[in-house]
């Protein structure tokens, strides 16, 4: 078994031995390389309607307090999402540096936004549960499937938990 100290004094002779130069004195690097990760200022993430970005609240409140543009976040952030049907509710994950400049990502609505979105039949007065059909569920599993990395089957059985969490129940036809 090797001592700890051995062992480190071993490990400094191999970094002497690679950061000597042609002089034989030690070549020291003076600036580092500065990661993107080590510039980030703030991550926030918020819930924006598309394509209805104004300076007004939230998002006015949200990026003042970091002196970022907002008209110029507005102006990209309806540009891209224009895709998306107007006033749907979506993620954004906003990156701002240091420099007061910022990057963000678009995500789609969450997956409770677009069940209530959908019709389905409501039975409140008998005490019956809502029931959601399949085919609205495989309709919502073809929006998240933009912005998923996972496969379907992953996807549908966390819908399924959802649902079940909603107290809602799942139908094959409402008719």
């Amino acid at each position: 078994m090797v001592e700890s100290s051995s062992l480190s004094s071993v490990v400094i002779k191999k970094i002497k031995k690679t950061y000597m130069n042609k002089n034989s004195k030690l070549n020291y690097i003076t600036k580092p390389k500065i990661n993107l990760d080590q510039q980030v200022l703030r991550k926030v993430r918020f819930l924006v309607p598309a394509q209805n970005a104004t300076i007004s609240p939230p998002i006015g409140p949200i990026l003042g307090q970091f002196g970022i543009n907002i008209m110029d976040f507005c102006k990209q952030f309806n540009d891209r999402s224009k895709f998306i049907e107007q006033g749907t509710l979506v993620f954004v994950d906003l990156l701002l540096f240091k420099n007061k400049s910022f990057v963000f990502s678009i995500r789609m609505s969450p997956f409770s936004f677009l069940v209530n979105e959908e019709n389905f039949e409501d039975i409140e007065e008998t005490g019956i549960p809502i029931f959601v059909n399949l085919s609205s569920l495989y309709k919502i599993l073809q929006i998240k499937k933009i912005d998923s990395p996972i496969n379907d089957l992953s996807i549908m059985r966390s819908f399924f938990g959802t649902v079940r969490s909603m107290h809602l129940r799942v139908c094959n036809d409402l008719s």
